[in-house]
């Protein structure tokens, strides 16, 4: 039974270091799929753009 406890053991440790690793991919995955709405530096630049947006159109209006 030792033998056989032994190998377990291996085979867990050998695997933990690509279990960490790919819990930690899709943590961050899960994290920034949300987009603009987790990014409050994102969500800014939209509206910025946006604001941008309405400027020009007013300006091309106003044939400047």
């Amino acid at each position: 039974m030792g033998v056989e406890r032994r190998g377990m053991y291996d085979l867990v440790t050998s695997l933990l270091p690509f279990v960490l690793l790919l819990g930690f991919w899709l943590f961050l995955m899960q994290r920034f799929r949300a987009g603009g709405a987790a990014n409050p530096m994102l969500a800014k630049l939209e509206e910025i753009r946006q604001e941008l947006a309405q400027i020009r159109e007013e300006l091309r209006r106003r044939n400047f």
